[in-house]
């Protein structure tokens, strides 16, 4: 889309500042519900665990930042899910097998609506399209009538997914000694995947030098895409683990697992021969080793773990030049890692506890498409931050009335990156929070008040990055805009709760 001349002079790296022309807001409204319910029936337990949730939000974005309504972007969603799991469980073999077996089902539906501004008349105003009187513009601003930003041109795209998902699982777990335990799973997973896509260009602006056409009179409703798409997917992944008793307090264990990550759709049209184009699921195989163990009297726990992980159909956004967002299965990738957890009770009223993660990504395969649009094999997997550190300490005692118990978090998370191409402006830098908390519980602990601050040194922090200023295969002029998403600023509240 053609862009005013001096749109570039809005530009800051001061995060408190914006020119945006709209106010930006994010308000959700969500509740649900759960229950969940046991039946003893003797030599087996039936367990059902039913769940329902709701959501509407209502946000906006100015991508440009700018005084002009270029690229405003009003996104109302509503939604709504249920799922339902039976399990049914027991003993047998005079104890020594452990099974369960259960069904699965949930359900979805979305209504998203992405109305995004191309053009507004009015004072700053914009329109794209042929120029009004000279002609090597590609651009007008201002145009004489009707001087009124409530006349735009308006890009509307409907999305409705419905996502219908089943599933049968059963475990079992056998002490073949003393000692040594054999653990076999399967799940087999059936989804099923229908989106509607409803998109057009709703224009209220009389005589449009761009949007017009006889029968509308330079007003109205320009059909573009209207469809549905439906894909379905099924999946068989079994897991099998070993775990040896080496002494009372120690466990070591291996095990082998697969899954998968659903398929989906792309929310946009590529073109008129695939509409809606789906990706395929994400499968991996991963192996781990680890050990589980108590010191000290069970005052100090140490767990640990090394894994590897095998992807293959990687989702990837793949954007070669002239496309923009488009999700493919376009890698093949491994990540491995080693965890380490201790949690420590040296005396009765207080408690430590921290964790070490390191992950290794390396891309082993990329697609043709991958490559063109700059992701490389060195390049590193999204959302992969190297190292991840978590501390905390706890305080409890007990008082007259109740107990109180006061807690401190400490999370540190790596440099990542939001997207494989690695662009600047995607990268995440590493960032520090530390969260608080004052709880006082009653003495039959039915009651509870707590104090709790967020991010309570108001740590500056992004959670996402989108950088589509350039290509980044051939470093020619892009989308031409760098979406930032912060991370919430320090935050204070109060909770109570009833327990009965």
């Amino acid at each position: 889309m053609p862009l005013p001349q001096d749109l570039n002079s809005y530009v800051t790296n001061d995060p408190e500042r914006t020119w945006s022309n709209q106010p930006l807001i994010n308000d959700l409204d969500v509740w649900g519900t759960a229950a969940t319910i046991s039946w003893d029936l003797g030599a087996v337990t039936l367990k059902s665990i039913t769940a329902y949730r709701d959501l509407e939000q209502e946000s906006t974005a100015d991508y440009d930042g700018s005084p002009y309504a270029t690229y405003d972007d009003y996104i109302p969603i509503e939604q709504n899910q249920f799922s339902q799991e039976l399990q049914l469980s027991g003993l047998a073999w005079d104890e020594r097998v452990n099974w369960l077996v259960g069904a699965y089902y949930f359900n979805e539906e979305v209504d998203q609506t992405n109305a995004i501004t191309l053009g507004v008349t009015g004072p700053g105003g914009f329109l794209p399209g042929p120029p009004i009187s000279v002609a090597p513009l590609l651009f007008a601003i201002d145009p004489a009538s009707p001087n009124n930003n409530a006349y735009r041109v308006i890009s509307r795209q409907r999305i409705l997914p419905e996502i219908t998902a089943t599933a049968l699982f059963g475990q079992a777990s056998v002490k073949m000694t003393d000692v040594l335990s054999l653990t076999v799973g399967l799940r087999y997973s059936d989804e099923e995947k229908e989106q509607g896509y409803d998109f057009y260009v709703d224009n209220t602006i009389p005589n449009h030098p761009f949007f017009s056409a006889p029968g509308f009179n330079g007003v109205g409703v320009f059909p573009t895409v209207q469809t549905t798409v439906k894909e379905s997917w099924d999946s068989f992944d079994p897991r099998v683990g070993f775990e040896y008793q080496a002494t009372e307090d120690v466990l070591l264990y291996v095990s082998y697992a697969e899954g998968f990550r659903s398929g989906g759709f792309n929310s946009r049209p590529l073109n008129d021969d695939e509409p809606i184009p789906s990706f395929d699921p994400e499968e991996v195989s991963s192996y781990e080793v680890g050990v589980k163990s108590e010191w000290l009297d069970r005052r100090v726990r140490v767990n640990a773990a090394a894994f590897w992980s095998d992807y293959e159909n990687v989702q990837l956004s793949v954007n070669p030049p002239g496309s923009f967002f488009n999700i493919e299965n376009a890698a093949k990738a491994q990540i491995s890692g080693v965890e380490l957890e201790v949690t420590a009770r040296p005396v009765e009223w207080l408690l430590l506890n921290t964790g070490v993660g390191y992950l290794d990504d390396e891309f082993d395969e990329l697609s043709a498409r991958a490559i063109q649009s700059g992701i490389g094999l060195n390049n590193e997997l999204p959302m992969t931050p190297e190292w991840t550190i978590n501390a905390g300490v706890q305080f409890m005692t007990q008082l007259g009335f109740g107990g109180v118990t006061a807690r401190l978090d400490y999370t540190y998370q790596d440099d990542s990156w939001a997207f494989a191409d690695n662009l600047p402006g995607n990268r995440i830098e590493a960032f520090d929070l530390v969260n608080a908390r004052l709880a006082w519980r009653s003495t039959d602990e039915a009651w509870e008040v707590a104090l709790f601050g967020l991010n309570i040194f108001d740590e500056e922090y992004l959670r996402f990055a989108q950088d589509v200023r350039t290509n980044a295969a051939d470093n020619t002029p892009g989308f031409g805009t760098l979406t930032l998403w912060p991370g919430a600023p320090a935050e204070w509240g109060v909770e109570l709760a009833y327990r009965f």
